[in-house]
This record gives C-alpha cells, structure tokens and sequence, in this order.
C-alpha cells in the first residue's frame, strides 16, 4: 500500500512546525513621522506657508495683491464689465524634489460672497509672461512672478488659496488679501 501526499496534507504538514516559529509573525508596522511642519495654513499677504504634495514641498508667500492689475495693450476681459487682479508670489523649494508645475493650475481666488475667478494668461503688465504658465525649481531654488485672475465687478477678491500638484495637493495654503 503506498501512500500519496496530496497537496493540502503537504501544506498541513509544512505549516505545523513553523506555526510556533517567529519568522512567520508579522511586525507592527510603524506608525508615519509627525509632521514636522509648524508654519500655518492660513495667513495674511507677507506670510509664508509651507506646502506639500507628492514630488516636494514649497515655502509660498504671497507678496501682494494687484487690483487691478495692469495689463498690457491686447490685453482685454472677457466679460466687458469685469477686471484684472494679480497676486504676486515668492516660491521657494524646500523639498528634495523638483517642483515642476503652472503655479496658475495651482491657485484658485476666492472671492466675498464665495464664488471664485477664473484664473487668465495675459501678455503684458506685471502678471504677464511664463510664470502663471509653468515654472522648474530645483531644491533650494526660488521663483517670483504675478498669477492674474479675471474678477467680474463688484467682485472683491477675498481669499487666495495654493495648493500643489496642480491645485489637487491634501494640503492647501489661504491667505486672507483684505
């Protein structure tokens, strides 16, 4: 008579001297580091805040409010009755990845009331040219430059908000502009 070890009674056998055994335990994962960032989230025109997403992290201060903001010659609004208004930013890389986004995707104005502008690209004036469009900072590198937004009358920009990984990012900056 011979006997035949199927492969649930091979399995059985293999598992029971090992079930004591510490290699098959499984460890307590560790729980993520505290965030070590104490900057706020929210603040006034002049206050830096630190944001992360998923490629870096930035220091973003916004330095000033343009309302409205000067535009260049072809620059017209869309609707007749409305206005420029920029927010000029400082961003700097803190992280150790590179941030390679629009900082336009990555902001929204708010507005009293709470509605939001739409965010424009415009050919002349302070908030004219590449930086709303895309900017590349490497680690320790720094960019300033003007995001325009176009604001319906008598709309009154209120709050500015900026988040990473083009506007998706879990961790978003407001700044109070009045």
């Amino acid at each position: 008579m011979s006997r035949r070890v199927t492969p649930f009674l091979l399995a059985a056998l293999l598992a029971a001297p090992l079930s004591g055994c510490s290699l098959l335990k499984k460890e307590k994962s560790l729980p993520p580091p505290p965030n070590t960032d104490t900057t706020p989230d929210t603040g006034g025109i002049g206050t830096p805040i630190t944001i992360r997403g998923s490629r870096t992290e930035l220091e973003v201060r916004v330095t000033r409010l343009l309302d409205p903001a000067p535009v260049g010659a072809g620059d017209q609004t869309l609707d007749p009755g409305a206005r420029f208004v920029g927010i000029e930013l400082d961003l700097r890389n803190i992280g150790n990845g590179t941030y390679a986004e629009s900082p336009g995707e990555d902001s929204k104005l708010l507005l009293a009331g709470g509605s939001a502008a739409d965010g424009v690209n415009l050919l002349g004036g302070p908030c004219g040219g590449r930086f709303p469009l895309h900017v590349t900072l490497h680690p320790g590198a720094r960019a300033a430059g003007c995001v325009p937004f176009e604001v319906p009358r008598p709309g009154r920009p209120q709050r500015f908000q900026f988040a990473l990984d083009s506007g998706f990012g879990s961790e978003v900056g407001t700044w109070n502009l009045r």
